[in-house]
């Protein structure tokens, strides 16, 4: 963490955006406009009641758009690959690779942190 505030400037900034904590900080601040979150809410009870995802909805609406795009391009794989490889096997499988997406996207960015800072040394 003291590698990627320093080679970064800091958690928050354009560099290292930090979305979850900056909702994290925003829900411990208090409800910003109450008219939005109550219209939140009634959005994610239809959607509930209608059997659709709303924590995608949720995601999507704090999350930075190259998070989206991604979460969304990660989605078409895989329906794709749900129509190609009928079964639940493919849906496992999906998981396990984006966790390792995500997983070696946490360690690539430590050790470019780490690479920054040293080279600043």
């Amino acid at each position: 963490l003291i590698a990627l505030k320093n080679s970064y400037g800091g958690f928050g900034t354009a560099e290292l955006p930090a979305p979850q904590a900056a909702a994290v900080a925003a829900m411990a601040n208090g409800i910003s406009n109450p008219l939005a979150f109550g219209i939140g809410i009634a959005v994610g009870i239809v959607l509930f009641l209608l059997n659709l995802p709303s924590a995608t909805l949720g995601l999507g609406v704090y999350l930075p758009t190259p998070t989206t795009v991604t979460m969304a391009f990660g989605a078409i794989v895989v329906m794709i690959l749900k129509k190609i490889f009928k079964g639940p096997k493919t849906e496992t499988e999906a998981a396990l690779i984006s966790s390792g997406f995500l997983g070696g996207e946490g360690i690539i960015g430590v050790i470019i942190a780490i690479l920054t800072l040293a080279r600043g040394l």
